[in-house]
């Protein structure tokens, strides 16, 4: 943080915000969200702050954002640029490097040199913190299926390696497929481009991304453009495990659950905005709907740049003008998904459609010999690379994967 000046108050805001980030995420070497809101407590500060100190933190590169599951800003994962935080509290001769330490090895008695707790000259004032209990469900353990894993890896890294071969750092595929410390599925293959700006989209908030189109024409391939996109892929992939038939592009998923609905009146977006949170959530019924009224209050608290007090309050009050959903309307949905698309394979899901991606790159380079390239679902290709070819190969992949994969792999969840 030395290229940019700021003062010595603003220095020690932005010092605790890092450290509170850091600290809440020690061991998570593969990427994490952060939660503004948590984060904006720890330092007294409000959200708007705590995201505008981020956005420093990604500028001056000692926080690297990785992708996001979801088109929200709050669904971003974040990794941290190691050496630079080790020189900012490791090296340097202070305390925190000694609390995240002892925090790590030592889960009974815990020191904590705040720096920040007082104005005064004297800050050597150590609190005191105690692990207590643990509030909360405990997170499911799975016994991580490591045979096939080492399945995958034995056929696709020389794929991986075959299509990063004379390629560009930034447009080479990293094979993010592994397990984490629950042993559940996670991660997927992408590159770079995945974290691009599609001018398509509204990306006003992170300019801190380089628009699609200008980061390939600098790469040379300004003749590329999306010829082609898996429709509605996870729910897609979703019936292929549970069925074994890849459904053809003419199929609507979200349509289908409007319609399943009736006479319950929703929308396709509504589904496509629900859709990742029915199927991935964790958690009893009301668990979930309690995570769905929550994120509905913070679009709320956003749209209207509202209070969360105000916001819960508009919240109620469009609940009882029909305005808002109820847990029962909201499990008619969640139901209506479930019969159309099958029992969730979770996170494992992310493997299939990765590898289906690969799988259908690669052919296409052997079959043609040009490297067409894809933001997840997306494939951007050249002129003579067509819609319909693209999508047969699509389909040939994904029937590939089924039957190579999928068809043999016991229900995880």
């Amino acid at each position: 943080m030395n290229s940019v000046y700021i003062d010595k108050k603003k220095e020690a805001e932005f010092k605790k915000c890092l450290f509170t980030i850091f600290t809440l995420h020690w061991d998570q070497p593969d990427g994490f969200q952060i939660n503004m809101k948590t984060i904006g407590k720890a330092i007294a500060k409000s959200f708007i702050t705590v995201d505008r100190m981020i956005l420093f933190f990604l500028k001056t590169g000692i926080l690297c954002r990785c992708h996001n599951y979801m088109q929200h800003k709050q669904t971003y994962f974040y990794h941290k640029n190691g050496p630079l935080f080790n020189y900012l509290y490791k090296v340097r001769s202070n305390d925190y490097f000694d609390w995240v330490y002892a925090k790590n090895h030592n889960k009974d008695l815990l020191y904590l040199q705040d720096e920040y707790c007082s104005n005064s000259s004297e800050k050597k004032t150590k609190q005191l913190i105690t692990s207590g209990k643990k509030r909360g469900r405990k997170p499911k353990t799975y016994i991580p299926d490591y045979n096939l894993l080492s399945a995958i890896v034995k056929e696709f890294l020389p794929v991986y390696d075959k299509l990063n071969k004379k390629q560009h750092e930034m447009l080479k595929i990293n094979f993010g497929l592994r397990f984490n410390k629950n042993g559940n599925f996670t991660g997927r293959s992408h590159s770079f481009l995945c974290q691009t700006r599609n001018e398509k989209n509204d990306h006003s908030y992170d300019s801190t991304l380089p628009l699609r189109s200008e980061f390939m024409k600098e790469l040379g391939l300004s003749g590329y453009k999306q010829v082609y996109d898996i429709k509605s892929e996870v729910p897609k992939t979703t019936i292929l495990c549970n069925t074994g038939i890849w459904k053809p592009d003419e199929y609507d998923f979200y349509a289908k659950v409007v319609m399943g609905c009736e006479p319950l009146e929703i929308n396709r977006e509504l589904v496509k905005q629900l859709y990742m949170r029915f199927n991935f959530d964790t958690g009893s019924d009301k668990e979930q709907f309690n995570h769905f009224r929550n994120y509905r209050i913070f679009k709320l608290k956003c749209e209207h740049q509202i209070s969360t007090v105000n916001a819960t309050k508009l919240y109620y009050f469009r609940l009882e003008n029909d305005a808002e959903y109820t847990f029962e309307e909201w499990t008619v949905m969640k139901d209506v998904i479930n019969k159309i698309q099958g029992k969730s394979w979770g996170n494992l899901i992310f493997w299939w459609t990765s590898l289906i991606q690969t799988k259908t790159i690669f052919e296409i380079l052997k079959d043609t010999g040009i490297r067409i390239y894809n933001v997840y679902d997306g494939f951007y290709a050249p002129q003579q690379i067509t819609k319909k070819y693209l999508a047969a190969v699509v389909k040939k992949s994904a029937n590939y994967i089924y039957d190579k994969y999928i068809k043999t792999t016991k229900y995880p969840y």
